[in-house]
């Protein structure tokens, strides 16, 4: 099973409503126009620390779940977005581009649809608690030994 498959394998156990294509990138986004859901496990460390800090600020217990699920639950929560805001999208762009810099990910963390879409992630991890921890098992069993 490849990353793509295991996490539509994911979805499919949370029972969440998803109708995006799902596919292996160079980071992890949501792309409304061409309804995608890019992922790439690696960028999920990326600033992953400060992302867990700054999730763990609102929800406590987020240390009990891989960066991995998170990341994804995240931009399962961009997929929930009813309306596209494009100087939104300028706005995360231009932060992103410092990302890699852990002050600007603490900011980029903190726009409000970034954290609209990680708000999201905790309520349906709070909603679905034991099957969320089922899931962040199954998916830290497929990582080991694939994560090098």
């Amino acid at each position: 099973m490849n990353f793509v498959e295991m996490l539509e394998f994911i979805i499919e156990y949370l029972n969440i409503d998803f109708d995006y294509e799902i596919v292996e990138d160079d980071y992890c986004y949501c792309d409304h126009e061409n309804q995608i859901v890019g992922m790439n496990i690696y960028d999920c460390f990326v600033n992953g620390e400060e992302f867990l800090q700054f999730v763990t600020e609102i929800y406590p217990e987020a240390r009990q779940f891989d960066i991995v699920l998170w990341s994804f639950l995240h931009e399962l929560g961009h997929y929930q977005e009813t309306e596209v805001d494009y100087d939104d999208l300028i706005l995360r762009s231009i932060v992103r581009i410092g990302a890699d810099d852990p002050s600007m990910a603490r900011c980029y963390f903190r726009l409000p649809r970034e954290k609209e879409a990680t708000i999201w992630a905790i309520n349906f991890i709070s909603a679905n608690y034991e099957k969320c921890k089922v899931a962040n098992d199954i998916l830290i069993d497929w990582m080991k030994g694939r994560l090098k």
